[in-house]
């Protein structure tokens, strides 16, 4: 569904160019107006259901430090970041400390562009992208959430990392 509604902003973008005979930053201003609009409706699909976050809370603890991992399909970088903004809403993940993600995107020529964001977790994101690629995992965005327990759990954080993406993948049989 959403790649039917970027192929129709992409479209109507060019068509309201060609027609009313814009320039570039009329173009800017416009297209940004439509992202808006374009986050408006992610975030009402959200809100009511049709696009859902799966969240799989105490997969472990580690010295204190307790992980959540959670993910849900995504055919682009805002639809991402409204899943993390919307998991960030949620009370006891607004406590985390780190809501650290990754995705894939692949468009219909089969580009694929990858995205990660640490979120503080200095390398977090490159690990969830490692796994999503090992895995063949595209457009579907996978968010390690940790309470850090007040001892740093140096490399092994890393290790902890991949024990909630790969719990993710089991229990959504990805």
């Amino acid at each position: 569904m959403l790649d039917r509604l970027a192929d129709w902003h992409k479209r109507t973008l060019a068509q309201v160019q060609q027609q009313l005979g814009l320039t570039t930053y009329q173009m800017h201003f416009f297209a940004f107006a439509e992202g808006i609009i374009f986050g408006l409706i992610i975030g009402w699909l959200i809100f009511y259901g049709v696009m859902t976050l799966q969240i799989f809370d105490q997969i472990l603890t580690d010295r204190g430090s307790k992980y959540a991992v959670s993910g849900a399909p995504a055919d682009s970088v805002e639809a991402a970041q409204a899943f993390v903004k919307q998991l960030r809403k949620s009370k006891k993940f607004a406590k985390a400390t780190h809501h650290s993600w990754a995705i894939i995107l692949q468009d219909e020529a089969g580009k694929r562009t990858a995205i990660k964001q640490d979120d503080g977790e200095s390398g977090a994101g490159m690990v969830i992208l490692r796994m999503l690629e090992r895995a063949d995992c595209l457009n579907h965005l996978v968010i390690v959430t940790r309470w850090f327990g007040g001892t740093k759990l140096g490399g092994d954080r890393f290790r902890r990392i991949q024990e909630c993406v790969r719990a993710y993948f089991d229990k959504t049989a990805y």
